[in-house]
């Protein structure tokens, strides 16, 4: 996920799947496993065209922060919880660098939270890939470990991009989450907002 992102109507889509699997259960936490990557954005110029030529200035981080910052998302619902922990960290240079622990830590933030019903978002900018996961990518083997760390009755939800090239998007992507999760699937989609993303959830059982 990138703060560019935030508050499109991709999120719309995202987040009213979210509160609709939440329902009226008061005591459920939706957990967004965010896969935080680096702001590309915060250094953009603005360009002042004036009589005597061209200033720069910068954009205010008060600005950036109002709208675009992920985080801001726990505004909208009481049970909503973060983890923004930065994918890739600072060193990190190749895919696969630091992946395995960035996962250990969000399964042990699950054990820690799942006192109570969970919903659990993997929330990579892309979605699935299963033969060379970027950091825009989460891998089937790592939606694995989030499955396993759940309890029965919490939800795992991915988050899932048009691959370009591929009209069978959904019907690949299911199949991967499916075979990752061992469970059945749903899909849920909005095309009048976004027709090229998708959510998938599957129930622990």
């Amino acid at each position: 996920m990138q703060n560019k992102w935030y508050g499109d109507n991709r999120d719309l889509v995202k987040w009213g799947t979210l509160i609709h699997l939440a329902g009226g259960d008061r005591d459920v936490r939706i957990l967004q496993v965010l896969m935080m990557r680096p702001d590309c954005q915060r250094d953009s110029r603005l360009a002042e065209r004036g009589p005597h030529g061209v200033k720069s200035h910068g954009i205010s981080e008060s600005v950036f922060d109002h709208f675009r910052r992920v985080q801001h998302i726990t505004c909208l619902d009481k049970r909503i919880v973060t983890h923004g922990d930065p994918f890739p960290r600072a060193g990190h240079t190749r895919p696969q660098d630091g992946r395995a622990e960035y996962f250990r830590r969000v399964c042990k933030l699950i054990r820690r939270l799942r006192r109570r019903r969970l919903l659990v978002l993997a929330d990579p900018d892309n979605g699935i890939n299963a033969r060379n996961p970027q950091w825009e990518h989460i891998a089937p083997e790592e939606l694995s470990q989030l499955y396993d760390a759940l309890n029965d009755g919490d939800t795992l939800v991915l988050y899932q991009h048009r691959q370009l090239y591929q009209k069978d998007w959904l019907a690949r992507t299911l199949k991967l989450f499916a075979n990752a999760t061992r469970d059945e699937v749903r899909v849920f989609q909005c095309c009048e907002l976004a027709s090229d993303v998708a959510l998938f959830a599957v129930d622990k059982r």
